[in-house]
């Protein structure tokens, strides 16, 4: 597991894309922080052990993200967007080389 490290997403009215995310790094035991300001909430059933979900109805982009960034508690953060996906192995090196 990356122990150090939080995965922020953030999203906005697309659910398919946040499933799709969830799915890639559903095999990968990594800290995953939803920054969501859709309309509707995302449903639970998709949500892993390690996800924790903040809905900011309509909240604008940066007030979301400063919001959930100070949420984290691990000594690093990785933001990624809904429609990116970053490679495991990118990201030790990340974390090895800091």
């Amino acid at each position: 597991m990356f122990k150090d490290l939080t995965l922020v997403i953030p999203t906005h009215n697309r659910p398919k894309r946040l499933r799709r995310i969830l799915e890639y790094y559903s095999e990968i035991e990594i800290r995953i922080m939803i920054c969501d300001s859709s309309k509707d909430k995302f449903p639970k059933k998709y949500l892993g052990k390690n996800v924790k979900h903040f809905h900011y109805k309509n909240w604008p982009y940066s007030k979301k993200l400063s919001n959930c960034i100070k949420k984290v508690k691990t000594k690093y953060l990785l933001i990624c967007a809904d429609d990116d996906f970053i490679i495991p192995s990118a990201i030790k090196k990340c974390i090895d080389f800091l």
